[in-house]
C-alpha cells in the first residue's frame, strides 16, 4: 500500500502539469468526502426529526442529494485508482528502462512529509489524493520539482501515455458532472404557481383576470381600470417572494387602496419556487421575470397608457432591479420599492441595486420594524438614491410597520398615492 501511495503522489506531481485538471479533481476528492459526511448528518437528523415527529422533507432531499453526488465522486475515485495503479505499472516499465529507482521514490515520501509538516500537500487517511494545498508557493515549487523528476525518467511514449490518461479522465469527469450541475439549477415552480393562480382567481372581488404572455408560457395578471377614462397613467404591482398578485399582505391591500383612490393597475404573477426557498436559490431565476415585467408594460402601452410606474415588494424589489441593470429605466416613468433589500439569514446581497444609474425618481419605503437587512442599508440607499440626481425622489419610514405592514396598509397605501401624485400627473 506504501508504494502504490508514493506511486500515486508521484503521478500527482505529473499531474499538476494541468492545474485546472488538478483543481477539478481536488474537487471531486473534497465533495466526496463531504458529500458523504453532509448525507450522514441529514440523514442522522431526519431520522431524528421522524422520531420526534418533526421531518422536514427538504432536509431529506438534501441528504439524498449529498448521497448521490457522494457516490458518483467515489465511483470516479473507484475508477480513477484503477487509472493511477495503470500509471504505477507504466511508471515501473520507466523504471526498468531508466534506473528509476526507490530512490527517488523515498526522496519524494520525504518531501511530502516534510509538505505536511509545512502545511502543504498530504494524503488523507490512506486516501488516494492531496488535499487542498494551504501553502501555494511550496505547492508550485514541488509541483516544479516532480514534474522535472518524473519527466526526466519517463521517455516520451510514457509521457504521452501520462498526458492521455489525465485528459480522458478529466473529461469523463466532467461530463458525468454536468446532469448534476443542470439538476441542481433553480427552475421555477410551476405547479405550485398554477395553484396561487387558481387561489387569486378565486377570491378575486376587484379587477379583470388577463393571462399574459412571457415567451415560452403564460402567466396571470390582475388588471383594474381606474375611474377616470381619461387618465393616461398606469402602474404595475409586483408581489413578495412565493405570493400571488391579490396576496392579503402588501399586494393585494395596495390593489384595493388604489382602485378606492381611482388608480389603474396591474398586478403580475412573478416566478416562484418551492415553498421554503431562500434568496440565493431566486437569485437564479431573476431573469425569467423580465419578460413578465416586459410584457406588463407592453399590454398598458397596447391599452393607450403613456406613464407607468412600477410598485414592487420584497422579492420582486430584486427582480424589477435586476430587470432595470439588464434593461435600464427608459420604458418606465416611475419606482416605488417597499422593503428594499430583503434578504436571508447569512445570504447577503451579491450586488448593489443600480439606483444610481436610475433616472426616473424613486421612492423607498420601508418600516421602522422591517428585516434588519432592509433598515441596515436604508442610509446607503438613500445615498445612491440622492446620487441618482432626481429631485423628486424619497426614501419614508413607515413608524411602527414591518417588512408585510400589517395593520399598517393604510399608512402604506397614503404614503405612495401621496408621493405618485406628485411625480405624475395622478390626482
Amino acid at each position: 500500500m506504501q508504494a502504490v501511495r508514493q506511486r500515486t503522489v508521484l503521478f500527482w506531481k505529473l499531474h499538476g502539469v494541468c492545474s485546472a485538471e488538478q483543481i477539478l479533481l481536488n474537487w471531486v476528492h473534497l465533495h466526496a468526502f463531504t458529500c458523504s459526511r453532509s448525507a450522514q448528518s441529514g440523514w442522522r437528523n431526519t431520522a431524528w426529526r421522524q422520531r420526534r415527529g418533526r421531518f422536514s422533507p427538504a432536509a431529506d432531499e438534501f441528504g439524498s442529494w449529498n448521497f448521490a453526488v457522494g457516490e458518483l465522486s467515489n465511483q470516479w475515485l473507484h475508477w480513477w485508482q484503477i487509472l493511477v495503479r495503470w500509471c504505477g505499472a507504466q511508471q515501473g516499465f520507466c523504471r526498468d528502462q531508466h534506473g528509476f529507482c526507490e530512490k527517488n521514490a523515498r526522496k519524494q515520501n520525504q518531501a511530502n512529509q516534510s509538505a505536511e509538516s509545512a502545511g502543504g500537500i498530504h494524503c488523507p487517511d490512506g486516501g488516494l489524493f492531496p488535499r487542498f494545498v494551504k501553502s501555494s508557493e511550496f505547492h508550485r515549487e514541488s509541483i516544479r520539482q516532480g514534474i522535472g523528476t518524473v519527466a526526466n525518467s519517463l521517455n516520451l511514449p510514457v509521457r504521452r501515455s501520462f498526458q492521455l490518461v489525465r485528459r480522458l479522465a478529466a473529461a469523463v469527469i466532467v461530463l458525468s458532472l454536468l446532469p448534476f450541475v443542470a439538476a441542481a439549477a433553480e427552475s421555477p415552480d410551476y405547479e405550485r404557481e398554477e395553484r396561487l393562480a387558481q387561489e387569486a382567481i378565486a377570491g378575486l372581488f376587484d379587477g379583470e383576470v388577463v393571462y399574459l404572455n412571457a415567451g415560452s408560457r403564460e402567466f396571470l395578471s390582475l388588471f383594474t381600470e381606474g375611474e377616470d377614462a381619461n387618465s393616461k397613467a398606469a402602474l404595475i404591482l409586483l408581489h413578495g417572494r412565493g405570493f400571488h398578485p391579490d396576496w392579503p399582505q402588501v399586494a393585494g391591500p395596495l390593489r384595493e387602496k388604489f382602485t378606492e383612490a381611482g388608480l389603474t393597475t396591474l398586478a403580475l404573477q412573478m416566478p416562484v419556487l418551492e415553498k421554503g426557498a431562500k434568496y440565493y436559490q431566486y437569485l437564479e431565476i431573476l431573469p425569467l421575470s423580465f419578460p413578465r415585467i416586459d410584457a406588463g408594460i407592453q399590454f398598458l402601452v397596447s391599452k393607450g397608457y403613456g406613464w407607468i410606474g412600477v410598485i414592487a415588494h420584497s422579492c420582486s424589489v430584486h427582480m424589477s432591479m435586476a430587470w432595470i441593470r439588464a434593461r435600464g429605466d427608459r420604458e418606465i416613468d416611475a419606482y416605488v420599492g417597499i422593503g428594499m433589500g430583503a434578504t436571508d439569514y447569512k445570504q447577503p446581497m451579491l450586488e448593489p441595486f443600480p439606483l444610481e444609474d436610475m433616472t426616473v425618481p424613486i421612492l423607498d419605503v420601508y418600516g421602522s420594524d422591517d428585516y434588519p437587512a432592509v433598515i441596515k442599508g436604508a442610509v446607503s440607499r438613500r445615498i445612491a438614491i440622492e446620487n441618482a440626481g432626481n429631485g423628486k425622489s424619497r426614501t419614508v419610514e413607515v413608524p411602527g410597520a414591518d417588512h408585510f405592514f400589517e395593520d399598517y396598509e393604510d399608512s402604506l397605501a397614503e404614503a405612495v398615492i401621496e408621493w405618485l401624485k406628485s411625480v405624475s400627473s395622478l390626482q
